[in-house]
């Protein structure tokens, strides 16, 4: 998978397609709470769907999200 991402890196930024960032985002994604994981996956979507104009991120220390 990681093969076929670079490989693709050219199409990707010719498209504007921001895959990895979108990729991290969402290995992050997976510390947060229940309710905030859900929200974040559900505004994503909506985002995605609908094509508007809305800014998720995940902002804080991972490290510490770990612990």
């Amino acid at each position: 998978m990681s093969a076929l991402l670079e490989v693709t890196k050219p199409l990707q930024e010719h498209l504007h397609l921001p895959i990895d960032k979108l990729r991290a985002e969402h290995k992050l994604a997976y510390l947060l709470p229940e309710s905030l994981y859900l929200f974040y996956v559900n505004i994503d979507g909506y985002r995605g769907v609908y094509d508007i104009r809305v800014s998720v991120a995940i902002v804080g220390d991972q490290k510490e999200a770990v612990q």
